[in-house]
């Protein structure tokens, strides 16, 4: 791969993990090393981005070539990586790397966007980490990577804590640099910017229209960024963004459905409910009844 063909790359969106064609549930957690994930490929990982995973590559000894939308850099180890959902990237890797890789879903900041309405906004730029820095966040990263490896009593639920604490030492160490300016190309930067907009919405539902006005395009462009890079219509992009929000209501707060549905901007939670089941193939009673009952009592 070389710097100047990414640019015209036929990016593709991985709903799953790299190179495979499964999709995820909502509150997906994966701990793997780069060598079981990139030796089959050669060390190659091409330039790829997922629609809602996040990932960290913290990598110990060796050295990578890191490929963004524009840019390229050369790394050696110790060094992190931090490449969140709808962002471009790729690796060449030394046959002789040691490191890990964290995936987890736009599910846990989601969550903690309830409380902290800024972290969906830090934590949608890539970023490298290395010398001093990387000492705060290695020993999270191990924890995390320990425990999803043995099989103990309450591993879901002590994993998920563990992610809401590293996302959030992320969430601090975004806050407490310089405001950067990514590179993007056009649709993906658009279609970031769209999501953002229904996450913050008090009215979700508003004209498309309303929505691309703030973008600054056409709602029909809209439309066809929405088509190209999700297969999805923009409406459809908002619902999906929706029942997302819903889950996490679900997942981490015990207020009633009608209660859920009104924050969420529905007028009628009947609808709330058969939007819910059309996306889920469950009620939201019925999801709710799905989680683990710790997670309930919190």
């Amino acid at each position: 791969m070389h710097a100047n063909s990414i640019q015209h790359h036929e990016f593709i969106n991985y709903s799953g993990l790299y190179r495979e064609k499964n999709t995820h549930k909502e509150n997906y957690i994966y701990c793997e090393t780069i060598e079981s994930r990139s030796k089959e490929f050669n060390w190659e990982v091409d330039a790829h981005f997922h629609s809602s995973l996040y990932q960290v590559f913290f990598v110990e000894s060796g050295y990578a070539t890191f490929y963004t939308a524009d840019e390229q850099v050369c790394l050696e180890a110790p060094f992190m990586c931090f490449i969140p959902p709808l962002s471009i990237h790729g690796f060449h890797f030394g046959a002789h790397v040691d490191g890990r890789i964290l995936t987890f879903s736009d599910f846990y900041t989601e969550t903690l966007h309830e409380r902290y309405p800024n972290i969906l906004h830090s934590l949608e730029t890539v970023f490298v980490l290395k010398g001093e820095s990387l000492h705060s966040f290695r020993e999270s990263f191990n924890a995390i990577h320990t425990e999803f490896h043995e099989a103990k009593v309450g591993k879901e639920i002590m994993l998920e804590h563990m992610l809401y604490l590293l996302v959030l030492q992320f969430y601090r160490y975004s806050n407490e640099q310089p405001a950067q300016k990514s590179g993007h190309n056009n649709n993906l930067y658009y279609f970031k910017k769209f999501q953002h907009l229904i996450k913050i919405s008090k009215s979700p539902f508003t004209s498309l229209q309303v929505y691309a006005d703030h973008l600054h395009i056409t709602a029909k462009h809209l439309n066809r960024i929405c088509r190209s890079l999700k297969q999805m219509s923009a409406l459809q992009v908002v619902q999906v963004e929706l029942i997302l929000k819903a889950k996490a209501h679900l997942y981490h707060f015990n207020s009633n459905i009608s209660e859920i549905a009104y924050e969420l901007g529905f007028d009628d939670p009947s609808y709330f409910t058969r939007l819910f089941k059309k996306h889920t193939g469950l009620t939201p009673n019925e999801y709710r009844k799905q989680i683990p009952l710790a997670k309930i009592e919190e």
